[in-house]
């Protein structure tokens, strides 16, 4: 049995917890990337196996599951050392975006209630505007704004020669868009920042060797990001609430921190924190103020955030995860707010 809350009425931290593994392949492995849908009636996830390592993807299948977490049933087969990405569309389709060992990608809508395809989309979209009127993709140097069906494209922001550019989302009102510029060498830095989906009113949010794409709070007033100020030594990665002007900005938790989200009201944001002893790592759920009070939460070990789990039977993986469980774990771990 599947367990998985993800900011429900009003607002669920993101768990794993309970999980059978698939029956092929058995190796352990763990959940990822849960998205609840529009509608709240269907529960997206990942599952990752062995296999991965820190240069190369684990193996993947993608799941859904009703939002209780019951009927959790295969919607993407096997994919073995290719991409798979899924989200949902404003209207309650997933789109999942599949890159193939050759280069090719391709970009299908599906349905919840059985995973057949309705379209195949011309681009690959990474953002969707809440008001399903725009698509916001990467080509090459070039992160673009479009139609769902690929057209009016217009380009809103060009990486450097040696950089690389990433899609964040669009804010609440469809009108502004978060997104990276890697600088490539000799800086090695990247820049979050946002702009409006004309080109104008363009601000830096942050500049630092890692740090993330800015996620909405619902009144579009701010953002919260990841930020990881690495230089001659080793400094822990930090969450800071930044207003959506970049005027300014303010960290909410002390220490290792990463991943974050806001609640559905704007009122909490939830995080991993992680904390190491001489044998392991260990991961807490927890969850805060934008001003930085209020601290709480739960812990378990070998629960993995966006930098993947550092224990033993999981996989390490760059993702935009929330919180995953090992598919083999037996504890639960849920806080509703």
């Amino acid at each position: 049995m599947l367990r998985i809350a993800a900011f429900l009425l009003p607002v669920v931290v993101v768990v794993t917890g309970l999980c059978q593994a698939a029956q092929a392949p058995v190796q352990p492995g763990f959940d990822a990337a849960a998205q609840i849908s529009p509608n709240g009636n269907w529960l997206l996830f990942q599952r990752f196996y062995g296999g991965g390592s820190r240069y190369t993807q684990p193996d993947t299948t993608l799941h859904i599951a009703r939002a209780d977490g019951t009927g959790d049933r295969e919607l993407v087969g096997r994919r073995i050392w290719v991409s798979l990405d899924a989200f949902w569309t404003p209207d309650d389709l997933v789109a999942v975006i599949l890159s193939e060992s050759d280069g090719s990608v391709v970009t299908t809508l599906r349905r919840p209630e059985d995973g057949s395809i309705v379209r195949q989309l011309p681009v690959a979209p990474r953002a969707w505007s809440p008001n399903g009127a725009l698509i916001a993709y990467v080509d090459r140097r070039e992160l673009y704004v479009a139609r769902p069906d690929g057209s009016e494209p217009r380009v809103l922001a060009t990486a450097p020669e040696q950089g690389w550019v990433g899609a964040g989302e669009f804010s609440p009102d469809s009108t502004r868009l978060t997104y990276l510029v890697g600088l490539g060498l000799p800086d090695a830095q990247i820049r979050s920042e946002v702009v409006r989906i004309d080109g104008t009113e363009r601000h830096l949010l942050r500049q630092a060797p890692v740090v993330s794409t800015g996620k909405w709070s619902p009144d579009g007033d701010a953002v919260v990001l990841m930020a990881q100020n690495d230089g001659d030594r080793y400094r822990p990665p930090r969450v800071y609430v930044v207003s959506a002007d970049g005027s300014s900005t303010h960290a909410i938790a002390p220490g290792y921190a990463a991943s974050p989200d806001w609640s559905p009201l704007g009122d909490w944001i939830a995080y991993e924190r992680q904390t190491s002893t001489k044998t392991e790592d260990l991961h807490d759920i927890m969850i805060v103020r934008p001003n930085g009070t209020d601290r709480a939460g739960s812990s378990a070990p070998g629960v993995a955030g966006a930098h993947g789990s550092r224990t033993a039977g999981t996989c390490s993986r760059p993702a935009p995860a929330l919180v995953a469980a090992p598919a083999s774990s037996r504890s639960t771990l849920s806080r509703e707010l």
